[in-house]
């Protein structure tokens, strides 16, 4: 993945999963097997991590050496 779409990419996961949220799962509690949050709270953990840490030599922009910030 291009390194400077890489909070773009993870605001695309984390703002259907706060939609799911909010819609399907909200009412069904916290864990994952009764269809509660569980498993979307994780994936919008992971892609905030990512997003604030960035993709770091995985990334297009490490390997052109460009730098944007």
């Amino acid at each position: 993945m291009l390194g400077f779409l890489t909070p773009l990419a993870a605001l695309l996961i984390i703002v259907p999963m706060i939609v799911a949220i909010k819609t399907v799962h909200g009412k069904n509690g916290l864990f994952a097997d009764k269809g509660g949050i569980e498993y979307n709270v994780v994936l919008i953990a992971v892609a905030l991590g990512i997003a604030l840490t960035g993709s770091g030599s995985l990334s297009l922009d490490s390997l052109y050496n460009i730098k944007f910030w």
